[in-house]
This record gives C-alpha cells, structure tokens and sequence, in this order.
C-alpha cells in the first residue's frame, strides 16, 4: 500500500481533457497493492475510465487475470510474464480461426497453477498476438454496408463534392 502514492505520481495529464491519467500497467499495480480481486479490478477500472478491466488477448494482462483469481502477488505475476515468450503482433487478422476472449477466459478458468498457465501460453502463443477482432469484423461489415454503390458513403461523398464545388465556385468570384 505504500507505493501507491509513488504509482499516482506517475499520472500524465491527457492533452484532449486536462485530465491526469495512468497506464493500464500503473492501474494493475494498484490493484494488486489494493490486493482487488478480479472483479474489484473490472470495477477500478470502470472507475478510471478505461474501457475494459482485462485484454485477455495480451499476454501481461491473462496473467494478471489469473494471478488475482489465483490471489497471487504482482511480483509473482511479473516473474511468470519474463518466463513467456514475446509474440509479435499481426499486422493484419489471421485468416484461419480466432480463439474469442470468452475462450480465453474459460481457459484461463481451468488452469489450476503457475506452470500450467505459462505452457498454455506459450502453446498458443498466437492466439496473445492480436485483440479486438469482433469489433473489427463489425466494423468491416458497417464499412461493407455502407461502401456499396448506394450506400451511405457514397451519398456522402456526394454531398461532400457538391459542397467543394460550391465553395470552389464561390472562392474565385470573391478573388475577381
């Protein structure tokens, strides 16, 4: 608990909001000093506005899930991250399946100790090199809809050009 006041000092200030903010890293270091269980953690991090408690898709953070499941220190959870390997992340998604964070979560649920966890890891190490494929495929599927022919970004465009053209217009009357 001690090192809170040290962790809070390293807050930046966001430039969009004036706001002080911390990492994701410094969030989870608090919550492990506050001894916060998994879902005492998702709530923290609600409360600090970061859109999720856990990216179980990095490896550092299926860690910490099942450190604090497991009620194991930060310092045990940072051993267990030096001892897996560093995936590369894709540029782009896999074309074969996905393993969804539900299935990541239901995984890590099983795992019972320290060493089961890092050979699962390091097993599907690929799964723990990319992250937020549903909404990307949401997205990918908006963009399909609204690409097409007659679709809203075409209309758009439309509106947009006859805009231009308007202003083009105006601009060089003005500079007669």
């Amino acid at each position: 608990l001690h090192n809170i006041p040290l962790l809070l000092r390293s807050a930046h200030r966001d430039r969009g909001t004036g706001l002080h903010c911390i990492s994701r890293k410094t969030a989870f270091q608090i919550c492990f000093a506050l001894g916060l269980d998994v879902d005492e953690t998702k709530d923290f991090f609600r409360c600090v506005q970061f859109e999720r408690g856990f990216d179980y898709h990095t490896i550092n953070e299926a860690v910490y899930y099942f450190c604090m499941r497991k009620g194991l220190s930060y310092d045990e959870a940072q051993e267990m991250i030096h001892s897996i390997p560093i995936p590369k992340k894709m540029k782009k998604l896999p074309d074969c399946d996905v393993l969804y964070t539900g299935t990541i979560i239901e995984n890590l649920n099983n795992i019972e100790d320290k060493e089961e966890l890092i050979h699962y890891i390091t097993e599907n190490i690929d799964e723990f090199r990319y992250n937020n494929v549903t909404a990307l495929k949401y997205i990918r599927n908006l963009w399909n809809d609204i690409s097409k022919e007659d679709g809203l970004a075409v209309q758009e465009g439309t509106v947009i050009d006859s805009y231009n053209i308007f202003k083009n217009k105006q601009t060089k009357k003005m500079t007669m």
